[in-house]
């Protein structure tokens, strides 16, 4: 599905287990972008996020996850194996009122994204920064995912991963506000789903925003 911006999304309802080789050829993705859902009853996600990868990426292509931070050294040994190195931690900062973790007793004002690297290619692109920051701290695009992250947020990360050009892939794309992110930043990109829901519901919302000026959602007309 074309986009009036300079990028491309396409929809699949797919487990994330069966993407690679069914729909994502092994080796063709530059980039897979994704946010999987964070809490520990889904820890297995990440097994089969670093699974994807490994064989979906190019070699020295990138996977770059968002991750809450509660469970993080449980993420990242599940992320890790054999070709596919931990490179780096951006980190996506949220200004505005801090979420409390009351489970830790602090307030949390940016998320982690962890960035891997398949073996075998060219060494990873140059990062200038290893910071991104959202606008403000707004709500998440209405008809978007109820796990879903702002626009603003969304595309001030893209905006540091994604060149022009890209082949990527989310195949935890909830709503699909990551996905088109990273389309409006250049990137060809499929968002996938396990949820036929949350399928239907991508679908709609990518559209509806494809169809309005990007302009304005940058602005905050869609937050």
């Amino acid at each position: 599905m074309a986009l009036a911006g300079p990028g491309s999304v396409r929809v699949a309802h797919a487990d994330v287990r069966e993407l690679c080789p069914s729909i994502v050829a092994p080796d063709s993705l530059d980039l897979v972008l994704t946010d999987p859902p964070y809490p520990r009853a889904f820890m297995e996600c990440w097994r089969w996020l670093g699974d994807f990868a490994q064989a979906a990426l190019k070699p020295g292509g990138t996977l770059a996850a968002l991750s809450g931070q509660m469970w993080l050294g449980e993420v990242l040994a599940m992320l890790g194996r054999e070709g596919l190195a931990y490179r780096w931690t951006v980190a996506l900062n949220l200004p505005g009122a801090s979420t409390r973790v009351f489970h830790r007793r602090l307030g949390s004002r940016w998320k982690p994204c962890l960035l891997f690297t398949k073996a075998g290619g060219e060494p990873p692109r140059w990062l200038g920064t290893d910071v991104a920051t959202a606008p403000t701290l707004a709500a998440q695009a209405d008809g978007f995912h109820h796990w879903g992250q702002s626009a603003g947020a969304m595309d001030a990360l893209a905006s540091l991963l994604v060149e022009p050009g890209m082949v990527a892939c989310d195949p935890f794309a909830g709503g699909g506000e990551l996905a088109l992110a990273a389309a409006l930043a250049g990137a060809s990109v499929l968002a996938s789903d396990i949820e036929a829901e949350h399928v239907a519901t991508m679908r709609a919302s990518i559209v509806n925003v494809a169809e309005s000026e990007t302009t304005r959602r940058r602005q905050g007309a869609l937050l």
